[in-house]
């Protein structure tokens, strides 16, 4: 990271490395570091854990998690809050992850990632020819109806820049088409009209209006389907928030409560009730589980896979090579801008993820026809 640069011109994840690097330079007697790992990359990650190793000797680090790979890599102890409660505290020798599972969530959550559904002889819905941007170059893919496509890549591989330009936050060249014409996605507004959906990896920042209530956020891009004549029908506004609390399972008292009180795994489903009702017919992911707990990250995999099989399309960039392996159906790897290859997830590894992201292999895909 060069030094120099504004930290709000920095993207998550390199703002979250100065802010660890803050709290380790002032030499602390207590760490306390609240989903440090969220937003890191692989590499980066592994670095973070051996400065932890190596510190712990001298200082108390008290280290909150919803990754248990890492969990058990780095614990001497392994406390299980939930609802505000201690339910326990055990060594990591005394337990395993389905065991962990049933303290955190309280019940089995069976297979996390639902089987695929084949898409391969679907019609194809998103045609992207040669997209380029400051950060892109030349990018060129295809998306079918009921696909998850999965985009993996280092931090800076221009995984978020590709769905800020089909989303319209960035001025790009190239092509985007939508079921054989092209559309001009130029603003977000413009995105939304022709179907788009965009679920941004800080929902803080420009998922949600912290201070506004659930049934607000839920509306905010669908006024068209609850304004008449400039008036918003709060009987029509309140039954779909309504519906779409119970259909995600939003855990919230009612659907006048602020959006800042709920925890991150209710507000991701805020987010994603937002582009539901909005009709999106292509929905952008971008770290769609980063920060919630395992529990609800099976409920928004089972929803994906529910979404797909109605037809929907989704675009999935993920730091968490399991969930990219798990959930998609076919998997594009970033490197530098570029597409450097397509993998089937049936057939691939996170080796070869990585191999692919840092630019050590570099198979092109094909690009999408013209």
């Amino acid at each position: 990271i060069d030094v120099s640069r504004n930290v709000c011109d920095l993207s998550v994840a390199e703002g979250q490395k100065v802010e660890i690097a803050k709290a380790l330079y002032r030499n602390p007697k207590i760490l306390i570091m609240d989903e440090p790992s969220a937003v890191l990359p692989k590499n980066d990650l592994e670095r973070l854990h051996e400065i932890l190793q190596r510190i712990k000797k001298d200082i108390g680090i008290i280290y909150i998690s919803h990754h248990f790979e890492e969990i058990f890599e780095i614990s001497d102890r392994i406390t299980v809050l939930k609802d505000g409660k201690n339910v326990d505290t055990v060594l990591p020798s005394e337990i395993d992850n389905d065991a962990l599972v049933r303290l955190m969530v309280g019940r089995d959550i069976g297979d996390m990632y639902p089987p695929r559904t084949d898409s391969s002889q679907k019609e194809v819905v998103l045609e992207v020819e040669d997209l380029s941007t400051s950060k892109l170059h030349n990018v060129s893919f295809e998306l079918k109806k009921g696909e998850i496509l999965g985009i993996a890549g280092l931090i800076g591989a221009g995984r978020t820049e590709l769905c800020q330009a089909i989303f319209g936050l960035d001025v790009h060249n190239g092509k985007i088409k939508l079921h054989g014409r092209e559309v001009h996605n130029r603003s977000p507004r413009r995105a939304i009209c022709n179907g788009f959906g965009f679920v941004t990896e800080d929902r803080h920042k420009t998922g949600l209006v912290l201070p506004m209530s659930v049934k607000n956020n839920i509306s905010l891009a669908a006024h068209k389907k609850i304004c008449k004549l400039c008036f918003v029908n709060e009987r029509a506004d309140k039954n779909a928030a309504q519906e779409f609390v119970e259909k995600l399972r939003i855990s919230t008292p009612g659907i006048g409560q602020l959006v800042e009180f709920l925890s991150g795994g209710n507000q991701q489903k805020v987010v994603l009730a937002k582009w539901l009702f909005n009709g999106a017919e292509v929905l952008l992911l971008d770290e769609p589980t980063r920060g919630i707990d395992v529990g609800t990250k099976a409920e928004i995999y089972r929803l994906m896979k529910n979404l797909v099989k109605e037809g929907m399309s989704i675009i999935m960039v993920s730091s968490e090579l399991p969930e990219i392996i798990g959930m998609s159906d076919r998997i594009l790897v970033m490197h530098k801008g570029r597409i450097a290859g397509e993998l089937n997830p049936e057939e691939t590894s996170e080796e070869e993820i990585l191999a692919y992201a840092a630019g050590l292999k570099q198979t092109p895909a094909e690009p999408a026809k013209k």
